[in-house]
């Protein structure tokens, strides 16, 4: 009985693995600064991944620090299942000069090299984090003052 219930749990968890991805937004003055990270190489093992970030505010990023990392999990096979789990960071880096007015650039490569894709296994299963701080942007300019 045992070995089945283990059987059974390995076979859900390796269905459960498949290529996800990953969004997050962080706030800013008259809208929001959205990334969005995509596993390429879950379809073709000589690819990486990419970010695609949207401006959605009317300001200029000058800069943000945008980290994405990959847990991946997966079930040890013994006498009993023991659940194992790691962390890859997959891009850690400043981008600069994100343009206003709601359009989107993707990256495969920032200043520190190839943005990574996850590895994406059969029976393990990942879960992919965007974190995006230390957001600077031009101000809004005040308009000039009429002369009289």
């Amino acid at each position: 009985m045992k070995k089945i219930l283990i059987l059974i749990a390995l076979i859900y968890f390796g269905v459960t693995a498949s290529a996800q991805n990953a969004a997050s937004s962080y706030p800013v003055p008259s809208g929001s600064l959205n990334v969005e990270y995509f596993n390429d190489r879950s379809h073709d093992s000589s690819k990486q991944g990419r970010l695609k970030i949207t401006n959605n505010s009317d300001l200029t990023i000058t800069k943000a620090h945008i980290r994405v990392t990959v847990v991946i999990s997966w079930y040890e096979q013994s006498s009993y299942p023991i659940r194992s789990k790691k962390t890859l960071e997959l891009c850690d880096d400043d981008f600069t000069n994100i343009p206003a007015a709601r359009r989107s650039i993707e990256l495969t490569s920032s200043r520190r090299g190839v943005i990574e894709g996850g590895p994406e296994k059969e029976g393990k299963t990942y879960q992919y984090n965007i974190e995006i701080t230390n957001v600077a942007y031009d101000p809004v300019p005040f308009p000039e003052p009429q002369k009289r």
